[in-house]
């Protein structure tokens, strides 16, 4: 089944980010982002209007691929120190934005 309204996330073969529909909890998502923003260089996280969101290594193929497609949607990057707290209201804000 698709989603009509669901936004298209560039990928590429052994590129892609992890994607979470707006209809995931947007506790889990705050809470996958702060854990994987510990390892390595961070994350970034790029969102929709519609509450969708895709979150990407730093320095990784999708990292590039998605800052270099769709530079317009990218709303944060965090590094090892994130709060759980921070990730949560700044994916708040992002919803209520739209």
């Amino acid at each position: 089944m698709t989603n009509a309204g669901a936004p298209h996330v560039p990928s590429a073969p052994g590129c892609r980010p992890r994607v979470h529909s707006a209809s995931r909890p947007i506790h889990r998502v705050a809470s996958d982002i702060a854990e994987s923003a510990w390892a390595g260089k961070g994350v970034r996280v790029f969102a929709w209007p519609c509450g969708t969101v895709a979150v990407v290594r730093v320095g990784s193929s999708a990292d590039e691929l998605l800052t270099r497609t769709i530079p317009d949607r990218l709303l944060a990057t965090w590094t090892r120190g994130a709060r759980f707290g921070d990730v949560l209201s700044e994916l708040r804000a992002a919803r209520g934005r739209s």
